[in-house]
């Protein structure tokens, strides 16, 4: 009987265990059919956004092949329009007519704005994708440059037969604006208008300032471009603003375009806080407004840096500046020699053309290299240096450094051309001591004119050198190398002034420059060669000690280092135009007195 009992329990318990295994085999079968359900589901998911992504890395690899396609025929087409031209120029040898020549040369000039507008877009991308680009604030009159610009296009509307239209403010209206981007954003929504209008259309123009609607807000910048043109059709009209992308449009007059003008232009109207809107119809045209906010109040300061307004950023074409009229004001070179400008650029056609260009006014020194152009800068004591900043050996910042670093040189005023126009580079420069800098490509006028105002600066600090005045104590974190120079050429006298033997040889040796060196150092900076520095000083003590009254001439004159009586009020006369008597009984005071 109890054995009867314990089997039924075995049985019950093992059909139990049976139960439980086959259920808990079911449930972790259930589980894994699951598992593997959710892994098909997340695979195909992935698979289907792998797809995707590889659709969009074709559609992007696509437009970007495209974009590179027509950017070779952009470039190809204006460098014909160069290249022809000049072949033709070179190839008639003089026999061309005056008219044809102008014509030819305008048409060179054109398309080389053309180059250089396609490249700094692209320079432009390639630095808001670096999230280098930062908003360059500048005072001036906001109206009067839009008006400028906005004019400029009256031509393209005659020579294409277009009606413009333009409604904007004779008035002034002078804040912080940021010049450079709101011109390239209004150029461009002009462009696109008069490239996609055919003859005998419309393009209107309207640019005003609104005063703030809120108390504290910044005044709106406000500019609406409608056109008459072939218009964008509503499925293409959401891309527009993507990179790359090009509406195709029956009147593209000027190539088939690169895609990335009107997508530029919201990048910048977005950076200045500012907002596009466009509404178009196929065939009927487009309307372009953008607001945008100006001034500085609402901008966080890490948002952007302000300069200084351009000096020739006046509204007046062709510099006011006279480039002749600044050469007659700089001080003239001693025997009516020429000044020394040192070019270093690895360009030999560059290189030979501003040597062509300048040497009419300068005696021209040239290096192929950074290394060479040092060496030169060195031996040969220029005047001026105009450097490349990309150099295949030693870039032009660090031949700035080095010019500037060297007592031989660091008086030498230093201009950088360079294709980089970021704030960075520039601020590197100018940590290096560079005095200004120059884009490429350049106008030869400007960079002419910026020598010469270098120059009569120079011209004009001699004034506070050749007084040999004092410079301010050796600990003086401002001072530069030139006042550290002269302070030691100060000390240097001072403490040999006493000693007969004591000119301008010894000077040398115990600054360790040679003769030549330390002359073009000294007559760069003060206008005065070194002996006549070391007899000013004499002269100076001179008086001085005359109108302390405190020692006799005869002990005066061997105070300064000269032996001779005689010879010293001899000196003393030619130099303060009085003797030292006439001197001691007129009470001459010794700020008053000036070099002959």
């Amino acid at each position: 009987m109890v054995s009867n009992l314990l089997s039924n329990e075995f049985m019950i318990f093992g059909i139990l265990l049976v139960i439980l295994g086959a259920l808990f085999t079911w449930r972790h079968f259930r589980k894994l059919m699951a598992d593997k359900e959710r892994l098909e589901n997340e695979l195909h998911a992935r698979n289907i956004d792998l797809e995707k992504k590889i659709q969009q890395i074709e559609q992007l690899d696509k437009m970007k092949t495209r974009f590179f396609t027509e950017i070779s025929h952009e470039l190809k087409t204006p460098l014909s329009l160069i290249m022809g031209p000049i072949d033709n120029l070179l190839n008639e040898n003089g026999r061309i007519d005056e008219h044809k020549r102008s014509g030819l040369m305008e048409m060179i000039r054109r398309n080389c704005v053309r180059l250089l507008n396609l490249v700094n877009q692209l320079l432009d991308i390639s630095r808001i994708d670096a999230g280098k680009m930062k908003i360059t604030l500048a005072e001036s009159d906001l109206l009067k440059s839009l008006r400028i610009l906005v004019y400029e296009y009256l031509s393209t509307a005659e020579n294409r037969k277009i009606k413009f239209i333009v409604e904007i403010s004779n008035d002034s209206f002078n804040t912080f604006f940021d010049k450079d981007k709101i011109e390239k954003i209004v150029s461009n929504l002009l462009s696109n208008a008069f490239k996609f209008t055919p003859a005998h259309g419309t393009v209107f123009c309207r640019i005003d300032i609104k005063s703030p609607e809120i108390e504290g807000s910044p005044p709106v910048l406000t500019v609406m471009v409608k056109d008459t043109g072939a218009g964008i059709s509503k499925e293409n009209l959401d891309r527009i603003f993507d990179r790359f992308y090009r509406v195709e449009g029956e009147w593209e007059k000027d190539g088939m375009g690169t895609g990335i003008g009107l997508s530029l232009t919201e990048e910048f109207v977005t950076l200045l806080h500012g907002k596009i809107e466009v509404t178009s119809e196929k065939d009927a045209g487009s309307t372009f407004t953008i607001k945008i906010p100006v001034g500085r109040d609402h901008l966080s300061p890490d948002e952007f840096f302000v300069v200084d307004a351009h000096p020739y950023d006046t509204g007046e074409t062709d510099f006011e500046i006279n480039h002749q009229s600044i050469l007659k004001e700089r001080e003239p070179e001693p025997n009516g020699k020429k000044p020394h400008l040192l070019i270093i650029e690895d360009n030999s056609d560059l290189r030979e053309f501003l040597k062509e260009d300048l040497s009419k006014d300068y005696h021209v020194f040239e290096a192929g290299d950074g290394k060479s152009g040092i060496d030169i800068a060195f031996a040969k004591i220029p005047d001026l240096v105009i450097t490349d900043i990309i150099m295949p050996d030693i870039e032009g910042i660090e031949v700035c450094r080095r010019v500037k670093n060297d007592e031989r040189t660091s008086h030498i005023p230093v201009i950088i051309l360079t294709a980089k126009s970021s704030q960075d580079v520039k601020i590197e420069g100018l940590t290096t001591g560079a005095d200004d800098f120059l884009c490429k490509p350049f106008d030869i006028k400007e960079l002419r004119i910026r020598i010469s105002n270098l120059l009569t600066q120079r011209a004009k600090l001699r004034y506070k050198y050749g007084l040999i005045a004092e410079f301010g104590e050796y600990g003086d974190p401002s001072a530069t190398v030139d006042d550290l120079f002269m302070r030691k050429i100060n000390t240097i006298i001072d403490e040999n002034i006493r000693n007969f033997d004591f000119d301008v040889g010894v000077l040398q040796e115990k600054l360790g420059m040679s003769r030549i060196h330390l002359y073009r150092k000294l007559k760069a900076l003060t206008g005065l060669s070194p002996g006549s520095i070391i007899h000013y000083q004499r002269m100076q003590l001179a008086a001085r000690m005359i109108h302390e009254k405190k020692l006799n001439l005869t002990e005066i004159s061997l105070s300064i280092g000269i032996s001779n009586p005689s010879y010293f009020s001899r000196c003393f006369r030619e130099f303060y135009g009085v003797s030292p008597k006439d001197f001691i009984n007129q009470h001459y005071e010794i700020n008053k007195l000036k070099i002959q």
